[in-house]
């Protein structure tokens, strides 16, 4: 079975919160095989951590090493791997060099 991993699912194993969405991430991440994390969903992972729960830099950087050191989660270039453009209004997306934003 091959699973996109959605931010919500890394964000509760992260800040167990809430406490019971985060056991069941955690054991999902424990047992699935076959998952995937685009580069668009890390993005967003550091944003939430930072933004809304406001989660120091290290802490953050600690839980993405986590997540793409992972065994059972590959981690995708989206963008970069089919040459599609990313919409969006974050103007730091304009620093990665193999990424074009689109301003809607």
């Amino acid at each position: 079975m091959t699973v996109l991993l959605d931010t919500n699912v890394l964000v509760r194993h992260f800040t167990n919160d809430p406490p019971v969405l985060a056991a069941k991430a955690r054991t999902f991440l424990r047992v699935t095989e076959g998952l995937y994390l685009v580069d668009l969903i890390v993005a967003e992972i550091v944003y939430v951590l930072e933004s809304y729960y406001e989660a120091p830099r290290a802490t953050v950087a600690k839980h993405v090493r986590s997540a793409l050191g992972s065994s059972t989660i590959d981690v995708t270039a989206l963008a970069e791997e089919t040459g599609a453009s990313v919409a969006s209004f974050n103007r730091s997306l304009d620093r990665v060099e193999t990424v074009t934003r689109v301003e809607p």
